[in-house]
């Protein structure tokens, strides 16, 4: 109950401030956190079925060095989310009340999606194996060899 009472009393502090940047945003994820040896790689395959949330977590786990994106770009529709609604008697009007920061920096993913560190494109072969996944596992095969 406490987090949702830390919430109700920002959102009544910062009423009528327009938009107000979160104390706890910050360019690097997780600073300070040290994770374990082990696996020493990680795949993470995406494509346009990856989106919102999706293209979110995608962009995360980019952000670790083990972590290596196999596939095609995610969707794309990170830069603005959590959408109100407004009904008029003929129409009505959507808004975003989040935007991601990183539009700020000329990062945003709108109509580009996130890339992944290995582009693998989609061909009629995905519709009788996973091409993707053979790829990941290509590549555990060539670093176990090495």
């Amino acid at each position: 109950m406490k987090l949702l009472e830390d919430f109700r009393n920002n959102l009544l502090q910062n009423r009528g401030k327009g938009y107000v940047r979160y104390q706890d945003d910050q360019d690097e994820l997780f600073p300070g956190v040290k994770g374990s040896h082990y696996p020493e790689q990680i795949f993470v395959l995406s494509d346009i079925y990856c989106a919102s949330s999706g293209d979110n977590f995608v962009k995360m786990m980019k952000d670790f060095k083990k972590v290596t994106v196999i596939g095609r770009p995610t969707l794309g529709i990170l830069d603005y989310s959590n959408c109100c609604k407004v009904d008029y008697d003929d129409y009505f009007l959507m808004f975003p009340t989040s935007r991601w920061l990183a539009i700020d920096k000329g990062k945003g993913v709108t109509d580009k999606g996130v890339l992944p560190d290995i582009e693998v494109p989609w061909t009629p072969a995905h519709f009788e194996r996973d091409v993707d996944l053979d790829k990941c596992l290509e590549l555990i095969e060539m670093k176990r060899k090495h």
